[in-house]
């Protein structure tokens, strides 16, 4: 068929009476050269003439050997959706009847006057019209329908009745059925089993199709468990959408689902370390802490009472487990540590952490006024950790420099101490590792969880004095 737009419209008008082809010809073509046409005496020259070329046919009723309907069947049995146009003298509610029974598209009454070939020439544009819009149409579905067969996601297609009338090749695996059950299956199949993750059957009314088929809304992440026909049960994510109609009512709903069992297990998993990490923290905050107050208050009472060595080594040892329940509990919290982010200038923030750390005469040398953007409080408390971390290892009188990266978008925090032991650059983020027999070993494994916890990267080098440096890349500098 031609196509639309400045294309004339091609007719083929089938009509006996030579006068009477000539006559429509010259009319239909006389409408602003928008139709071409090809005539054709009876039935058999029309097919003789029908190609892909044709986009309308208009015939007569009355034709030599076979009659208009049957020129319309034999059509129809080759182009089932070709616009035919029946315009005829032979008018009775018997022709009428079985050309609309035969599939026409419209009937016409003959007649000579111009009004009756304008109503013909509108008939006919407007059938070819709604012709090529429903071929487009089916084009794009035919293209939709192999992007969903071919996709590596699961798709499902629903009517507003709950059957499915699609499922491609991942669909029907992951839903666990067979090509020729497709359209046998609805949304709540009991074979399914379809149940919530704790293992409990779900109300008709929440599952994911009645939810997007009431709401008329998009609906995403929701699971649930099916089983398998190997009795294997499985967790689906399911994404749904509805498809309106014209009248803007909800026709159907297509949904993706993945299989996420193995994605489940894990998160399950990993919340029931999270619970034990919880209560982990909770005996540290509360349990261990409690009769260790009990502790150094006892050994306060001690000292008025007695003068020995050994309370001081005990008081050393208090303070040391006091470092070490705070710092368990900042690593423990690790995924909690980002609550909220602002804009943070370097200068300040360093400045007031240089403050907080017992820094006796070490120095601070600051280089830079970048800003970035994170949680103030974590900061803080990372750039101390390294700051204590470089008197520890470097002594009172160590230079602690904080600087810009000069090849990418980071800092730096350097001191002229003595610098790593031989490889121990590979392991001063592990967490309990130190060489100092008062360090914890877990500040800077917070640091790192800091950083970490906030995008970024840290990681240890030599400084350009010998001593240690760390550099810190990947945080947000816009916020």
């Amino acid at each position: 068929m031609s196509e639309s737009g400045a294309d004339a419209v091609c007719v083929l008008h089938v009509e006996p009476d030579p006068q009477f082809r000539e006559l429509t010809e010259t009319f239909l073509e006389r409408q602003q050269n928008s139709f071409r046409v090809t005539a054709a005496a009876g039935a058999d020259a029309a097919l003789d003439r029908l190609d892909a070329d044709v986009d309308c046919i208009v015939s007569d009723y009355d034709l030599p050997g076979q009659d208009g309907i049957e020129l319309l069947r034999t059509v129809r049995s080759e182009y089932p959706d070709l616009p035919f146009v029946l315009f005829t003298s032979q008018g009775s509610e018997t022709i009428a009847s079985d050309a609309i029974a035969a599939g026409v598209t419209d009937y016409l009454q003959k007649g000579t006057t111009p009004e009756r070939f304008e109503l013909l020439a509108n008939r006919v544009r407007n059938a070819v019209s709604a012709y090529e819009s429903e071929r487009a149409a089916k084009e794009h579905h035919q293209r939709l329908q192999q992007v969903m067969k071919t996709v590596p996601t699961a798709i499902t297609r629903v009517n507003r009745d709950g059957e499915i009338v699609f499922a491609n090749e991942r669909a029907q695996s992951n839903l666990g059925f067979e090509p020729n059950e497709v359209t046998e299956r609805t949304y709540n199949d009991s074979k399914w089993e379809i149940r919530d993750l704790d293992g409990d059957p779900i109300p008709d009314e929440e599952l994911p199709f009645q939810q997007v088929l009431q709401s008329g809304e998009r609906i995403e992440g929701y699971r649930h468990t099916i089983v398998w026909p190997d009795g294997e049960r499985r967790v689906v994510e399911i994404n749904g959408a509805p498809l309106f109609d014209d009248d803007g009512e909800v026709e159907g709903i297509v949904f993706s689902n993945t299989d996420v069992t193995t994605q489940t297990e894990r998160e399950r998993a990993l919340q029931r370390e999270r619970d034990r990490l919880d209560n982990f923290s909770s005996v540290v905050s509360h349990d261990l802490r409690n009769p260790l107050n009990v502790a150094s208050l006892s050994l306060e009472l001690a000292k008025e009472e007695c003068d020995s060595d050994h309370l001081g080594r005990a008081d050393r040892a208090l303070d040391r487990m006091e470092r070490l329940i705070d710092d368990l509990l900042a690593l423990a919290h690790t995924d909690d540590l980002v609550d909220s982010i602002e804009p943070i200038e370097i200068e300040r923030v360093v400045t007031q952490c240089w403050r907080n750390v017992q820094t006796e005469e070490a120095r601070l040398e600051l280089q830079t006024s970048a800003r970035i953007c994170g949680d103030r409080s974590q900061l803080r408390r990372a750039f101390e950790n390294l700051f204590r971390n470089a008197i520890e290892h470097a002594g009172d009188g160590v230079t602690v420099t904080v600087g810009a990266l000069p090849d990418e978008d980071g800092l730096y925090v350097a001191d002229d101490g003595a610098g790593f032991d031989a490889g121990d650059d590979d392991r001063v983020f592990e967490s309990g590792y130190s060489t100092q027999r008062t360090g914890t070993g877990f500040g800077l494994a917070i640091v790192e969880s800091i950083i970490e916890a906030h995008g970024g990267e840290v990681r240890a080098t030599p400084s350009e004095d010998g001593g240690a440096r760390f550099e810190i890349v990947g945080l947000e500098c816009d916020c």
